[in-house]
């Protein structure tokens, strides 16, 4: 029997496939709370990870923002390597290098996600996001190894293609690569160059949202009031 997340222990959420823990989300009615834990970034506290400050806190979920799947770092944490951790020992950083993604996930103790961005058609766009982003872009390449290593809820995002035709291409494209059983969550990016819009209902409109959920996400993240 699937279990709300409200009463579900650390161990029994980790343990549940994705179609389970959205599910188990539902169960909850509204009372599920997911923070993103930026990894590209000091931890706020010696010795532990940002994950698992936002774990301590509340969070139901956590989702591993700008954690990169092909050379994983939680910062933090002693590397496995103890070598890893001296290009930072001068500001006393420890890197978290070479934990798995689902080490991680059991030590956190929470469901865990990873943010990816959607690259539009616009070739050289699609490069300047990856000189910027590095390996956190939703190629197959990526989403395959996501997938080998057990991630089993995706965020997808984009700061520079605006919802349409092109938008849920993509995403029934990451729909495809994936299994049937990955969440996929699509948010629409806050300040997408769209602050100076007239109309901020338009910021995305229910046929969007419709489109969007015909091409395979779970999820839909909505910006905040007025970012």
């Amino acid at each position: 029997m699937i279990k709300r997340v409200l009463t579900a222990t650390p161990s029994e959420l980790i343990a549940m496939t994705g179609r389970e823990l959205l599910s188990s989300i539902r169960m909850s009615e509204g009372r599920t709370l997911s923070v993103n834990a930026r990894t590209r970034c000091a931890n706020f506290t010696d010795g532990v990870s940002n994950a698992e400050v936002v774990a301590a806190f509340g969070a139901d979920l956590v989702c591993l923002d700008t954690y990169s799947i092909h050379d994983p770092y939680i910062p933090g944490w002693a590397s496995k390597n103890p070598d890893d951790d001296l290009p930072c020992k001068d500001l006393q950083t420890l890197l978290g290098r070479g934990h798995t993604f689902k080490e991680v996930e059991e030590k956190v103790g929470r469901p865990i996600s990873i943010f990816l961005l959607i690259c539009g058609d616009d070739e050289a766009d699609a490069e300047r996001q990856r000189k910027a982003y590095g390996d956190i872009i939703a190629t197959e390449e990526t989403l395959l190894k996501a997938k080998e290593e057990g991630v089993k809820w995706i965020k997808l995002d984009s700061y520079t293609v605006v919802l349409g035709e092109e938008f849920f291409r993509h995403v029934r494209k990451i729909r495809s690569i994936v299994s049937e059983d990955t969440i996929i969550q699509v948010a629409r990016a806050h300040g997408s160059g769209i602050l100076n819009m007239e109309n901020t209902r338009d910021l995305i409109t229910k046929d969007e949202v419709v489109a969007l959920i015909e091409a395979g996400a779970d999820v839909i993240g909505f910006p905040a009031p007025a970012t």
